[in-house]
């Protein structure tokens, strides 16, 4: 039985566009998507029963089964995991913001950024930091577009995140975590494909 469980890790470092490496001693460590980091809470991590065992790792509790799709972990829901969302305001505006763990050496930190340029799909711009609900604009960011900063803190006070997330699906017809493009209906409906939605 390939049971996921609840586990403490020490630090992130060394984080790509779809995962980071999770150090739990000086010498047991794995590169995880960032859906199963458990940001910024307590420093948890949600994994495989058998890699914690395999790496010896005490096991903080063991996440209750649900039916394939469904979402596990929902204690987590109101946190930030690293992906796309797209937040739609009341006048049809729309602004997309990519998550991502920050460059900064600072523990449980992440880095927002906004989809901008002649490339409308995938070129993004960072302008600020986001730890827990704290959000940190960048003194740089110089984009007069209120809304984008209007954006992230509607996201970030957010109950459900997913829900942006899956505005960012509707609209792009990919996974809002990994951002692969969703080839049946049933991905599509939920914003992430079926092994992501096994993750988050």
């Amino acid at each position: 039985m390939n049971r996921q469980v609840i586990v403490r890790y020490d630090r992130i470092e060394n984080c790509s566009d779809l995962a980071a490496r999770v150090c739990f001693t000086d010498r047991k460590f794995d590169w995880l998507p960032y859906s199963q980091i458990a940001f910024p809470a307590n420093n948890e991590v949600q994994i495989p029963e058998w890699m914690a065992r395999d790496k010896g790792l005490p096991i903080e509790k063991v996440v209750e089964e649900t039916p394939e799709g469904e979402e596990i972990a929902t204690e987590f829901k109101h946190l930030i995991s690293g992906g796309r969302y797209t937040v739609v305001f009341p006048n049809d505006e729309w602004r997309t913001l990519r998550i991502k763990p920050s460059f900064r050496d600072a523990q449980n930190e992440l880095m927002a950024q906004y989809l901008c340029g002649p490339d409308n799909d995938s070129m993004y711009k960072g302008f600020a930091f986001v730890k827990g609900d704290q959000i940190s604009i960048w003194r740089s960011f110089d984009n007069e577009d209120s809304k984008i900063v209007e954006a992230l803190e509607t996201l970030v006070k957010a109950d459900d995140k997913s829900e942006y997330g899956l505005n960012y699906a509707m609209r792009s017809g990919n996974c809002y975590h990994c951002n692969r493009t969703l080839t049946v209906p049933a991905s599509l409906h939920r914003g992430l494909g079926p092994i992501c939605a096994k993750r988050m």
